[in-house]
């Protein structure tokens, strides 16, 4: 089976892609990263349906800058958030991630 996988990832680069992808989501580095990406995404996107155009766009770079800044991409980004909503399991240790990550920014704001 691994062999038709690894094949298969040889021969066609979008599902290539997604491997790595699905390799990616399991990482917990990768983990830690959104969930520090999400502290800062989630105000953001809050106010983003309300948004003028132009503010959208100002949004959409921050949010770039951030996803940049946490070496993420926004497919990756999405993926995680996506499988946290169907995966309980996922969703916990996530959830776990960041709190952990939110826990720093909490302590400086309390003058910890």
């Amino acid at each position: 089976m691994y062999n038709q996988i690894a094949r298969r990832a040889n021969e066609d680069r979008t599902f290539a892609a997604r491997l790595a992808g699905v390799q990616l989501i399991h990482s917990a580095t990768t983990r830690c990263a959104f969930a520090r990406a999400s502290i800062e995404i989630q105000p953001l996107t809050a106010g983003l349906s309300t948004a003028t155009p132009e503010q959208q766009a100002q949004i959409t770079e921050q949010i770039r800058q951030i996803l940049e800044r946490n070496n993420l991409d926004s497919a990756t980004y999405n993926a995680i958030a996506q499988r946290a909503q169907t995966d309980q399991a996922f969703a916990a240790r996530v959830q776990d991630l960041y709190r952990q990550a939110q826990a720093p920014a909490t302590n400086e704001n309390n003058g910890e």
